[in-house]
Protein backbone atom coordinates (compact mmCIF):
# COMPACT_ATOMS: atom_id res chain seq x y z
CA UNK A 1 0.00 0.00 0.00
CA UNK A 2 2.98 2.57 0.34
CA UNK A 3 3.89 2.62 -3.22
CA UNK A 4 0.29 3.70 -3.87
CA UNK A 5 0.10 6.05 -1.34
CA UNK A 6 3.91 7.47 -2.50
CA UNK A 7 2.04 8.65 -5.78
CA UNK A 8 0.14 11.01 -3.21
CA UNK A 9 1.64 14.07 -1.23
CA UNK A 10 0.16 12.67 2.24
CA UNK A 11 1.23 10.43 5.11
CA UNK A 12 0.37 7.35 6.39
CA UNK A 13 -1.36 8.46 9.47
CA UNK A 14 -3.41 10.76 7.26
CA UNK A 15 -4.68 8.12 5.29
CA UNK A 16 -5.96 6.49 8.41
CA UNK A 17 -7.38 9.24 9.68
CA UNK A 18 -9.11 9.27 6.51
CA UNK A 19 -9.99 5.57 6.40
CA UNK A 20 -11.76 5.75 9.65
CA UNK A 21 -13.31 8.52 9.03
CA UNK A 22 -15.16 7.07 6.10
CA UNK A 23 -16.09 4.10 7.33
CA UNK A 24 -17.33 4.83 10.68
CA UNK A 25 -21.04 3.57 11.71
CA UNK A 26 -20.31 1.06 8.61
CA UNK A 27 -21.54 -2.60 9.29
CA UNK A 28 -19.97 -4.44 6.44
CA UNK A 29 -18.49 -2.82 2.79
CA UNK A 30 -15.70 -2.75 0.71
CA UNK A 31 -12.66 -0.44 0.01
CA UNK A 32 -11.10 0.04 -3.16
CA UNK A 33 -8.47 1.65 -4.28
CA UNK A 34 -6.82 1.92 -7.64
CA UNK A 35 -4.28 4.20 -9.39
CA UNK A 36 -3.94 3.94 -13.00
CA UNK A 37 -1.64 5.70 -15.79
CA UNK A 38 -2.19 5.78 -19.53
CA UNK A 39 0.14 6.34 -22.76
CA UNK A 40 -1.05 6.84 -26.13
CA UNK A 41 1.02 7.90 -29.57
CA UNK A 42 -0.44 8.23 -32.43
CA UNK A 43 2.02 8.22 -35.48
CA UNK A 44 1.01 8.91 -39.13
CA UNK A 45 3.50 7.55 -41.64
CA UNK A 46 6.24 7.25 -39.55
CA UNK A 47 5.62 10.93 -37.82
CA UNK A 48 4.23 11.21 -34.15
CA UNK A 49 0.97 13.05 -34.99
CA UNK A 50 -0.51 12.95 -31.39
CA UNK A 51 0.69 12.08 -27.82
CA UNK A 52 -2.10 11.56 -24.62
CA UNK A 53 -0.45 10.87 -21.09
CA UNK A 54 -3.42 10.32 -18.67
CA UNK A 55 -3.21 9.67 -14.52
Amino acid sequence: MNSLIGQFDISDDRVKEIVTETIKGADDGELFLEYSESEALMFDNGRLKTANFNT
